[in-house]
């Protein structure tokens, strides 16, 4: 397939292709859009309305006929992050997760701020602590006089 080309106007060629063989009138030809000449001509598509007019999509000025299917949300992809994206926004909006879930496990929001003298660890002074134990206990006894 070559590159793409746009039909920006109606040759002598074309028109008398439309008139002589495909049965258009000359003022049906003359107001015709460029594109829809090419196109009828290519498909050598005789003239289908009868005694009717040619429809207003044909003429020049008139409305363009959109094909359905084009656009940014034809592509699956597209359509299905957005409706991921519109799923955690209305999760997070009812409370049913929360921020800091979709971050990672993070809180949301800045980090606790912590001096740098709780991040280093002390040297202990060599000597264990031992544990007193019950039985090592003094029992005070008190007289009653």
């Amino acid at each position: 397939m070559g590159p793409a080309q746009v039909q920006f106007m109606i040759t002598n060629a074309m028109r008398a292709t439309l008139v002589d063989e495909l049965d258009y009138t000359n003022e049906e030809v003359s107001a015709m859009r460029p594109e829809i000449a090419a196109q009828l001509i290519k498909t050598k598509t005789k003239r289908p309305f009868g005694d009717r007019p040619m429809p207003e999509a044909w003429k020049r000025g008139g409305p363009i006929e959109r094909r359905s299917g084009g656009g940014l949300f034809a592509n699956n992809l597209v359509r299905l992050a957005v409706v991921a994206i519109f799923g955690l926004v209305g999760a997070v909006a009812t409370g049913k997760i929360s921020v800091g879930t979709l971050l990672g496990g993070q809180e949301f929001g800045r980090k606790r701020l912590t001096k740098l003298s709780d991040e280093v660890k002390k040297p202990s002074s060599g000597k264990k602590r031992r544990k007193k134990s019950r039985s090592s206990k003094k029992k005070v006894v008190r007289e009653f006089s």
